[in-house]
């Protein structure tokens, strides 16, 4: 995680003004904190370059995993991930930091992967999806929070999920062509994210969170809050058909959708079929 430190307790009253000034400090304070870094980073390094990797691969391969940490400030660290064994021969698997990543032109924040596998030289880097300058004011102002580590725990409490369902995500809100958003529960809201405009499928960043809801705002739809309830109990999302929000997790018998409250819920269904896991049992 971003930082274990103790943060800020809540204020009573948070203002619009208020809310987009701690936005923008925080955007501002990360961007310098990434610059100086990498300027370490460059210093240390002096005028040598990027060193070959070691022939033998075992050891190729855990330099350049080293490599790939030292990429990534450790304060702007989410999680880190692996697959397929990591002794370095099998070329199939991989190592991965998924971490946040702040400019201050943008006032946005992205959340990137980072990721080396056998056989490459460098490490090579992605986005995930972004965090508009608006959800970030909404978390701030909702809440009530001076400290920018609040908000992160906030937003790191879905990451996890994002990643899990991440290609199962753009096909949902392809497909869901009347509710082009889907749900991710936090502790205290729901985050929404649609697509990006991007003019490519799997182009950097390719969702972007909308806005963030509270649940306090959701105390008047009682269908909604139990969809959320059971989103953040399964770990699933929330989809929206028709007047209806419906939470969907690998767990749950997903053919219940099948003909049900909206058109597209038979296109929905076989979807999600593709996308999960042979383990998974309907």
């Amino acid at each position: 995680m971003t930082n274990t430190s103790s943060p800020v307790p809540s204020i009573f009253s948070m203002t619009q003004s208020l809310a987009c000034s701690l936005v923008a400090r925080m955007i501002a304070e990360w961007d310098e904190q990434y610059k100086l870094y990498y300027a370490d980073k460059k210093v240390a390094k002096g005028s040598r370059g990027i060193p070959a990797l070691p022939l033998k691969r075992a050891l190729a391969y855990r330099v350049l995993r080293e490599r790939t940490r030292g990429l990534v400030p450790p304060t702007q660290r989410v999680f880190e991930t692996c697959h397929g064994k990591q002794d370095g021969m099998d070329k199939t698997a991989g190592f991965a930091i998924i971490h946040w990543f702040a400019i201050e032109q943008t006032q946005r924040l992205d959340l990137l992967i980072t990721y080396a596998s056998p056989g490459w030289r460098l490490p090579r880097r992605w986005g995930l999806f972004q965090v508009s300058t608006h959800a970030l004011r909404r978390l701030f102002f909702r809440l009530r929070s001076l400290d920018h580590r609040v908000i992160l725990a906030e937003l790191e409490s879905a990451v996890r999920t994002i990643c899990t369902w991440y290609p199962l995500l753009l096909d949902l809100i392809d497909i869901a062509k009347a509710a082009p958003s889907v749900g991710i529960p936090t502790p205290n809201g729901v985050l929404y994210l649609r697509r990006a405009d991007q003019p490519e499928r799997h182009s950097p960043g390719a969702l972007i969170s909308t806005t963030w809801v509270s649940d306090t705002r959701m105390s008047d739809q009682p269908q909604k809050r139990a969809a959320v309830a059971l989103a953040r109990l399964e770990d699933g999302v929330i989809i929206q058909l028709g007047q209806h929000h419906v939470c969907v997790t690998p767990q749950r018998n997903l053919h219940l959708l099948e003909g049900r409250l909206h058109p597209f819920a038979n296109v929905f269904y076989q979807e999600m079929l593709r996308h999960l896991p042979p383990s998974v049992h309907l």
